[in-house]
């Protein structure tokens, strides 16, 4: 009887410790271990813990941005089942609010930023296991079937229908396996692989990964990404967030991309590189009114880097053709580099009027939207200069060069600062000027004298220059500018050939200035300035 007793008393305090003394004792220790960095952010308490069950409540992870928790955890086994990896049911939920994480566009778009999640596992005896996930994430439904013979081969299959403000998007599809098994040293190997695809989209993105005794390696890829203006994930975006004033017409390209993580046991982080491409891309429609059209752009952008830390590597954008009103551009191809805050041109060209107009020090600051850049004008043909205005009707012949220093603050003041525009010394030109009234009425509305502007129009008509020069300046002081434009050559009066030298400069704001040579050459009469410095023949 005194045995007997003595046992039911070991029992029962094992049962007290089990109950009562182990809970608390664990749930310290879990704190402890969750514990981040952020003191006092990270909670976890253990409701119930035998040698059958284990149940927590409140776990919170406080140092991951917005506060995740997991509400409850109860897993129910056997000890001879733990030894096999078995249990014998799970039940698992929790939730987040990412809305810290969205910015204001975000939070437009996303009203609701709780995500939420249940998860319950079961055995079934004789069929392994079958499981269900449940759940919402911003705002949009999210649920998945689990299922496995045992715990080492399990599959997922997960279905997640987007919410967003103003975006109808289709649903993601994913479907995931994996394996464990035993590897070198002794070490338990996992490895697992996944497919993501959107409904009514022929592309999908392929992912494996591997595990082993602290290295993994693990890489995703989207092998052909072909889409086009009626994709259900193109449509719904260029709805969203296309700039006010376009009008999409056509819209076609092939993105494809790579992702990699690997992580050997030496190594204190993990390094990962992205690669992204765009091909074959072409697009037409209206910007603001205007015409455009791109075909045969092509991108690419790979990123390398180690933890936290990364490395945008040199990325090109090249295209084929480009048209945008009156202006057609040929075959471009522009380098850059990047980080966070700066875009750097490094290398830029582009066809224009039959010859090629190269970038050279462009730099641009994301933040601020500063930037600056200066575009030389090399071998550009006279007649095609001359069509892509429309305001000035009429042929020339004859090459130019040129130089246009840019820069703008703010993304609005913009600044230009020693530009010229030149024909060769040698070289004898052509211009023919069917009808340059508006050209003359837009001159005679800026200060210059009547008769200066009927000869122009006169020696217009057939004039063989030898010397064409326009010169655009700033005083860095005052920030005034001056317009220098020079011809010299001879034209026709009948039989008898005439001498032309014709000299204008104007002097104002650089603004005005501007507005004298845009309004002469669309012919808008309307967007004329006041003032402007008398110009002379000579």
């Amino acid at each position: 009887m005194r045995r007997t007793a003595r046992v039911a008393c070991w029992t029962a305090a094992a049962v007290a410790a089990l109950h009562f003394v182990l809970p608390p004792v664990v749930s310290s220790a879990a704190r402890s271990y969750l514990d981040l960095g952020e003191s006092g952010s990270s909670s976890c308490t253990v409701t119930q813990l035998s040698p059958f069950r284990l149940s927590a409540r409140d776990i919170r992870i406080g140092a991951i941005p917005s506060q995740p928790r997991v509400d409850s955890v109860e897993i129910r086994f056997t000890p001879w089942g733990l030894l096999r990896g078995d249990l014998s049911s799970l039940r698992v939920s929790g939730s987040a609010d990412v809305g810290s994480l969205l910015g204001e566009g975000g939070k437009e778009r996303i009203p609701d930023a709780t995500t939420g999640f249940s998860f319950d596992l079961s055995r079934k005896s004789g069929s392994g296991y079958a499981g269900t996930l449940r759940g919402k994430i911003l705002g949009g439904p999210l649920f998945g079937s689990f299922s496995g013979r045992t715990l080492r081969e399990p599959s997922l299959e997960l279905s997640w229908t987007p919410a967003f403000s103003g975006m109808e998007l289709p649903a993601l599809r994913a479907r995931a396996s994996a394996v464990t098994e035993p590897g070198t040293n002794g070490a338990t190997a996992v490895s697992a692989r996944a497919s993501i695809a959107l409904d009514g989209c022929p592309w999908s993105i392929e992912a494996r990964a591997r595990a082993e005794d602290g290295a993994f390696e693990a890489e995703a890829s989207l092998p052909d990404g072909a889409f086009d203006l009626d994709d259900p994930l193109v449509l719904p975006l260029v709805g969203a967030f296309a700039p006010e004033g376009l009008a999409l017409e056509t819209l076609s390209g092939c993105v494809t991309g790579a992702v990699r993580c690997a992580k050997s046991p030496s190594d204190p982080v993990a390094l990962w590189s992205v690669g992204v491409r765009l091909s074959d891309f072409t697009a037409a429609g209206e910007s603001s009114g205007t015409p455009f059209s791109v075909s045969g752009g092509r991108c690419w952008l790979p990123v390398d880097g180690f933890g936290g830390h990364f490395d945008v590597k040199p990325f090109g954008v090249l295209f084929n053709s480009a048209e945008f009103g009156n202006i057609a551009l040929g075959r471009g191809s522009f380098w850059f580099r990047s980080d966070l805050k700066t875009l750097l041109l490094t290398e830029g060209s582009v066809g224009f009027c039959g010859g090629t107009v190269r970038v050279y020090a462009l730099h641009l600051n994301y933040e601020r939207l500063d930037a600056g850049f200066t575009l030389m004008l090399d071998d550009i043909d006279a007649g095609e200069l001359l069509a892509a205005f429309p305001g000035v009707k009429g042929r020339a012949t004859g090459r130019f060069y040129g130089k246009l220093p840019v820069s703008f603050r703010n993304g609005r003041q913009i600044r230009l600062r020693d530009a010229f525009l030149y024909s060769p010394p040698g070289q004898v030109g052509r211009l023919e000027i069917d009808d340059s009234s508006v050209l003359a009425d837009n001159l005679l509305a800026a200060g210059v004298p009547a008769q200066t502007c009927r000869d122009l129009q006169k020696a217009l008509l057939a004039l063989d220059y030898t010397t064409a020069r326009m010169e655009l300046t700033q005083n860095r002081e005052t920030g005034l500018g001056r317009l220098a434009v020079k011809l010299e050559g001879s034209s026709k009066d009948g039989p008898a050939e005439i001498p032309v030298r014709l000299e204008l400069n104007f002097n104002g704001e650089l603004q005005d200035i501007l507005n004298i040579g845009i309004s002469a050459a669309t012919g808008r009469f309307d967007e004329i300035p006041a003032g402007g410095k008398k110009g002379s023949r000579r």
